[in-house]
């Protein structure tokens, strides 16, 4: 006979540790007969960390960080549960329901809306405002994109853009560009830190067009002479950066005007035909809505947030014989956008240069980005122990939302989509690398993301001319020696590339899109720039530490996503590892007090330092520290006489709050 099973039930009662008794009932020892720190158990431990960090998942992160904190906040804000009936919710819970987001005031199983619970937008549970948003870089920053253009100060050419061709080395055809032309160093202080002479950044160029005076009055420290050279000051002199011969030409992007160098005099060619090819002249550059249309109470967060380049030209005006070529209104056909770096590169319009990258005035770093972002913050500071430590960590590409709007003069849409563009780099070293893009459609917004894997190395070719048919033949593509140097970025461009030839040259002919699809009369082009940033590791650093700096190891979260989660755990990470362990052997005459689990105080005015109270590590009586009982041990002694003691020994740990 098979024997009956038999089914037993256990039932456990637990209870947290510390958790009793309730507060205000703790016991306080202060007559203990002996106490140590147990230094064979644990005693008290040094901190572990002061500074932590953890990096994320790659390419979730930004620089700068608006575009990544604003998607985190958004992101938890969204994920806020749905209230559950009949549920105890703690104060301080968040809930969302038919729509609308709450936040409990109190301990209550109400369901909102009612008394215990208050209604809460988007703005007041991150606070964040339209004023410090996604989109740091363009959010009302239409002056510091002006400065990166051409004629910043707009008096002389009008503000405008450069585009990839820059740069060219094609044969015995030079060209490169400056920020302005001088003889002297004395220049236009808009263009150095603090508006004074001593203010020059590493990577400032100068035309020095004639003799030159001040620090160009003599030869450079490698011996070559200024006068009729293109100057650059390396961070600490002035060098000659070329040494140039005739028929070099140079872009000067302060007047956005090409100048020519024959029989050793530089002379201004940019009415010639095709020279000024690599400027274009703005309607305006404004700011205008984003793409983001999340409220903020007043509207949406994309309010001023884009960055819009608006483009007018007449495609069949500018072929006529006293425009073709030559004219402003020919170089108008297109769209472009520039930035370049420190960012703003000067202090026109109501710039600060360097206020957004580049901003400290002792270092005057960083002047370029780096992709490798682990050398200097936005302001130059190094290392984690700073407010900006998020700024650092591996860029891998550029990410940006724009909008291509093409209009006719009525405001009608232009039938048009899938804009060709394309996104040019340089280094500091005249080196030039692209990659093609395309916006699908007509004035609706699009992420772009072009990640530095994807750019290649870019040799522009002589201008297009209709007089010298050699000049645009072409036997072989150009060799291409120098590598990018991706830890100098100095400039950025973005243009329509339908306006250009299949060697990059500017030529809008009859036969491009953007003459032959243009509407009758006069076309308005806006390309508009919003959530500009850089892509990079997701990471969180813990606030600055201004005592003892303790740094333990990076931890490792790929697959964290969010800033505000990440955030969350190095908070919480800096809690334990700031959490000291302190252990206590306390004895006392017997008395039964005090339960295995119990909470309870220990006061000694000489080994103890704390001030606990029952939920706070500061606060409390002097030299008392909260404590937890781990084991308690009860002694009852003899002697001779009969007489004994009664002791209790308690074994108290600390516990974390």
């Amino acid at each position: 006979m098979r024997p009956r099973s038999k089914r037993f039930k256990i039932n456990f009662k637990s209870f947290a540790s510390g958790s009793q008794p309730s507060s205000g009932s703790e016991v306080t020892i202060s007559d203990s007969t002996a106490v140590n720190e147990s230094p064979t158990e644990g005693g008290i431990d040094s901190i572990t960390g002061s500074l932590i960090k953890a990096w994320g998942k790659k390419g979730m992160g930004t620089f700068p960080n608006s575009v990544q904190d604003f998607a985190g906040q958004l992101e938890a804000f969204l994920l806020d549960p749905t209230h559950i009936s009949g549920v105890t919710y703690p104060q301080g819970a968040r809930v969302q329901l038919n729509g609308i987001h709450y936040e409990a005031t109190t301990s209550t199983s109400s369901t909102p809306p009612s008394g215990d619970w208050t209604s809460k937008l988007f703005k007041d549970i991150q606070g964040v405002t339209s004023a410090d948003q996604y989109s740091l870089w363009t959010n009302q920053k239409a002056d510091e994109w002006i400065s990166s253009g051409s004629d910043p100060s707009g008096l002389i050419k009008g503000h405008g853009c450069w585009d990839s061709n820059l740069v060219i080395e094609d044969n015995t055809y030079h060209q490169t560009w400056v920020h302005v032309k001088s003889t002297t160093d004395a220049f236009d202080v808009n263009y150095k830190y603090g508006g004074v002479s001593t203010g020059v950044y590493r990577g400032l160029r100068c035309l020095v067009n004639g003799t030159g005076t001040g620090a160009f009055s003599s030869n450079d420290k490698h011996g070559k002479s200024f006068d009729n050279n293109i100057a650059e000051y390396d961070g600490s002199d002035w060098i000659v950066k070329y040494e140039t011969v005739d028929l070099w030409r140079c872009a000067i992007i302060d007047e956005g005007r090409v100048y020519e160098k024959s029989s050793g005099v530089w002379s201004d060619v940019s009415s010639e035909s095709q020279a000024n090819h690599c400027f274009h002249k703005a309607k305006s550059i404004s700011n205008g809505s984003g793409y983001n249309s999340t409220l903020d109470g007043v509207g949406t967060y994309g309010d001023n947030s884009a960055v819009e380049y608006e483009w007018e030209y007449t495609a069949f005006e500018s072929f006529t014989p006293n425009v073709l070529f030559t004219s402003d209104d020919y170089y108008k056909i297109g769209a472009w956008a520039n930035i370049s770096f420190p960012f703003p590169e000067n202090s026109y319009k109501s710039n600060t240069l360097g206020e957004l990258y580049g901003n400290n005035t002792t270092k005057k770093e960083p002047a370029t980005i780096d992709v490798n972002n682990m050398h200097l913050t936005h302001s130059g500071n190094v290392g984690f122990n700073n407010s900006e430590a998020e700024d650092l960590g591996n860029m891998t590409g550029v990410q940006f939302w724009t909008k291509f709007q093409w209009t006719d003069l009525a405001g009608a849409l232009n039938l048009e989509g899938d804009f060709k563009m394309r996104c040019t780099l340089y280094d500091t070293s005249d080196n030039v690398v692209i990659q093609d893009f395309v916006i699908p459609f007509n004035n609706l917004w699009a992420q772009i993301n072009l990640p530095f894997s994807g750019f290649s190395p870019y040799r522009a070719r002589i201008p297009w001319s209709l007089g010298d048919i050699a000049s645009n033949i072409f036997v072989k593509d150009l060799e291409i020696l120098n590598v990018f140097q991706w830890k100098n970025i100095k400039r950025m461009s973005i243009q329509w590339h339908e306006s250009y030839d299949e060697h990059g040259r500017f030529n809008p002919t009859l036969g491009s899109r953007s003459v032959s699809a243009s509407p009758i009369g006069t076309s308005t082009i806006i390309l508009s720039i919003d959530g500009f940033c850089f892509t990079k590791p997701l990471l969180a650093v813990t606030s600055p530490n201004t005592s003892r700096v303790i740094e333990p190891p990076s931890m490792q979260f790929p697959d964290v996503s969010n800033s505000i989660q990440l955030s969350q755990i190095v908070n919480s990470q800096k809690e334990i590892e700031q959490f000291q362990h302190k252990e206590y052997t306390i004895t006392t005459p017997g008395q039964i007090n005090i339960n295995y689990g119990d909470t309870f105080f220990l006061n000694d005015s000489i080994i103890i330092d704390d001030s606990d109270t029952r939920t706070a590590d500061s606060g409390g009586s002097a030299n008392t520290i909260r404590l937890v009982a781990k084991r308690i041990i009860y002694k009852i002694s003899k002697n001779s006489n009969g007489a004994g003691n009664f002791l209790r020994t308690i074994l108290g740990i600390k516990r974390i709050i």
